[in-house]
């Protein structure tokens, strides 16, 4: 087991960007992965630090027995900065790109515009020399395309509410 020490994480999305114009219609989805290390990267020593991110790669709106959805596809990227078991060479890095896809129920017909993710937490856990434990929390809120700007620059959104029988 790789020994755990305090990890500089960055990428965590401010909590401002996140919650400032959230709609109702919002998601909330726990990621856990293990990644392990290409052959050529040596071993890992010490994790110094941590960078995530997420882009969105396509959404697409699905009228299904239960409601209205929107199935979210994105990707997860994460940079591990880290010093080496065996190599006389300092700092490395190892790279990783996860596919992520998630769904989120609408309450309204509004049509969506886009779609925004922010990461709210992300968690690395050293495993052993080649292997690392990370999980991501990601939260997903649509942009419809009623929603207007006011004068201070918030956004305001013009939802109807379905009502449900």
């Amino acid at each position: 087991m790789v020994k755990e020490s305090a990890i500089s994480i960055t990428g965590i999305t401010p909590s401002a960007h996140c919650c400032q114009c959230r709609p109702e219609n919002v998601s909330d989805a726990c990621f856990a992965d293990t990644v392990v290390l290409a052959c050529a990267d040596p071993d890992i020593k010490k994790i110094l630090s941590a960078c995530v991110s997420v882009t969105l790669v396509d959404f697409k709106v699905l009228c299904t027995a239960a409601g209205k959805k929107i199935v979210i596809t994105f990707l997860e990227y994460s940079t591990f900065t880290y010093t080496a078991a065996n190599c006389l060479a300092t700092k490395h890095k190892a790279n990783f790109c996860l596919p992520r896809c998630m769904a989120l129920t609408l309450e309204t017909d509004c049509p969506v515009k886009t779609v925004h993710l922010c990461v709210e937490d992300f968690t690395v856990i050293p495993l052993s020399l080649r292997t690392i434990g990370v999980t991501s929390l990601i939260t997903a809120f649509p942009e419809f395309r009623h929603q207007r700007t006011d004068e201070e620059g918030s956004l305001r959104y013009d939802i109807k509410i379905r009502s449900r029988p």
